[in-house]
């Protein structure tokens, strides 16, 4: 199981840690934050972005092919009551020594094989509950 700790500093900002890495977490400016980091909402999108890369650079690394430009844009739309993205895009920037059919194939396995997208399109359930242990 992977674990993660968010953990409220002051006011409305807070840190997100995982093992020995850090980002700062708050809230935006029109609900009332200082906006000091990223919010949950962009956080959700980052780790899509994040995924997607680092899955795409495991496999052409496997297949011996050198990205020189690697770049994603993830974008969703947004909606209140409850608060959620219905739908989240993705565009991509790939330039790298291979055909467009490698690089076609190379996102392939990236969207397939990618854990934070495959997680939020199939609905993973989340549970929530109060705990003294942490």
């Amino acid at each position: 199981m992977t674990t993660v700790n968010v953990k409220l500093v002051e006011g409305t900002m807070g840190v997100a840690t995982a093992g020995p890495h850090a980002i700062v977490v708050d809230r935006s400016l029109e609900n009332d934050g200082t906006y000091l980091g990223m919010v949950g909402g962009e956080l959700l999108l980052t780790a899509i972005g994040t995924c997607l890369m680092t899955t795409l650079i495991g496999a052409a690394r496997a297949r011996n092919i050198e990205l020189t430009r690697l770049e994603f844009e993830v974008s969703g739309v947004h909606e209140d009551a409850p608060s959620r993205y219905t739908s989240i895009h993705v565009e991509t920037s790939i330039e790298a020594d291979a055909s467009d059919e490698e690089i076609g194939k190379l996102l392939a396995i990236a969207e397939r094989a990618c854990t934070v997208s495959n997680t939020v399109s199939r609905s993973a359930s989340v549970v929530v509950q109060r705990s003294d242990s942490i």
